[in-house]
């Protein structure tokens, strides 16, 4: 599962390299890119903070050096890298689930209680509570009682 999240990674990482966070809705899952740098040479630091903020092993890739959150359902895969030529990239699927609302240009993901702890855990707890992109289009929430994620393409 991890191998076909990454094959979407460095897919996809190459053709949306024009917007920084880039959404797309697949029919079933909705994808959200994060490049730390766009193709007008601005830069997103959201990337790298959230790879730095992930208390989860480094695993090799053909992206390089990558971290992946785990998750006990199918519900979220959750991946960010440290591409050595490119910068840090991250790669959130959200797939359909009672936690999830995915539209055309717009998701979200609200998981509390239990599961909140198990993705919060992922996470060093000196790392922040909310972690948002430098375009204002993504924020990722972090607590032991809510883990969440918000895209909307117009802003939030």
């Amino acid at each position: 599962m991890k191998r076909i999240a990454l094959a979407i990674l460095i897919m996809t990482s190459g053709s949306l390299s024009q917007a920084r966070t880039q959404g797309r809705f697949l029919g079933q899952q909705f994808m959200i890119n994060i490049a730390a740098q766009g193709y007008d040479g601005s830069t997103d630091e959201l990337p790298q903070k959230l790879f730095e903020a992930m208390n989860v092993p480094v695993q090799d890739s053909i992206l390089g050096p990558g971290k992946t959150l785990q998750t006990p359902f199918k519900f979220l895969d959750f991946i960010c890298a440290n591409r050595t030529s490119g910068g840090y990239t991250c790669m959130l699927l959200i797939h359909p689930s009672k936690s999830a609302q995915l539209g055309l240009k717009t998701a979200s993901l609200r998981v509390e209680g239990e599961m909140a702890q198990k993705l919060a855990a992922q996470f060093f707890p000196s790392s922040g509570e909310v972690f948002q992109n430098a375009e204002g289009t993504l924020e990722v929430k972090v607590t032991p009682n809510q883990f969440s994620i918000r895209f909307d393409e117009q802003g939030l």
